[in-house]
């Protein structure tokens, strides 16, 4: 509180005296101030609050790639204190940026709920994939590209195993460009469809050389390479030499 005694009293200070006091989070809304006047002209301030109850417990729904263990970690320095609305926030942040740090960036807490006996309920949704799509290839074809995704459907969204899938279909040579777009799947909650978007370049290439010898004579030499023969990831080169 700012307000000291000795202080003038004031509608307006007692109220943001009563805001700090809610922010702190150990208490609940029923909170009030009563002024009593005394006889000397002077003003009592009597502050009424109602104190959270205390947290006992935590369980944890949803969670398979995070360790509850690892999930409660964050939590239970609450244990056996007043629930604390901005703490149990502030270990929220810290779970999701926990699966972030993991590459689980489509994870989320789905709800925070109390029981009477004062457990406090956490449930996690991790960002499951319902499908996995390709487009853009039009030589490629889709099993090139599949065998490059390690990335299933099935599995919780992982940023960077998805990163490790692009940098193995950039070093099939066949690609110029690709990039992933995540959309929510329509018909399951809180599943995602991945597209991988791909843009094929030019990977067939002709050499043509000749020269000069002094026992053989004028000679030519021709050379074919394709780093994506016939669309299937595949690498054929042929070479010639024309000569006398």
């Amino acid at each position: 509180m700012k307000m000291q005694s000795g202080d003038v009293y004031t509608r307006n200070a007692v109220q943001a005296d009563l805001k700090a006091i809610y922010e702190l989070g150990f208490f609940s809304e029923k909170m009030k101030a009563i002024p009593v006047n005394n006889s000397d002209g002077t003003v009592t301030l009597k502050i009424m609050l109602e104190e959270n109850a205390p947290v006992t417990d935590f369980t944890i729904e949803g969670n398979t790639v995070v360790s509850t263990d690892e999930v409660l970690s964050y939590l239970m320095p609450m244990k056996g204190k007043p629930q604390n609305i901005a703490e149990i926030n502030e270990a929220i942040a810290k779970i999701q940026e926990c699966y972030s740090s993991k590459g689980y960036i489509l994870a989320r807490i789905d709800s925070v709920s109390d029981d009477p006996d004062g457990t406090v309920n956490i449930s996690i949704k991790e960002g499951l994939i319902d499908k996995i799509m390709i487009a853009g290839n039009e030589k490629t074809k889709d099993y090139v590209i599949e065998r490059n995704i390690l990335t299933e459907p099935g599995m919780v969204y992982n940023e960077n195993l998805l990163k490790e899938d692009i940098v193995r279909l950039y070093a099939s040579q066949a690609f110029k460009d690709v990039t992933r777009e995540i959309t929510p799947c329509p018909d399951i909650p809180d599943a995602y469809d991945i597209t991988i978007n791909v843009q094929e370049q030019r990977t067939a290439s002709v050499s043509i050389g000749g020269g000069l010898d002094s026992v053989t004579g004028v000679f030519g030499s021709v050379g074919i390479a394709d780093n994506n023969f016939r669309g299937r990831g595949r690498r054929v080169s042929l070479n010639g030499l024309v000569g006398p």
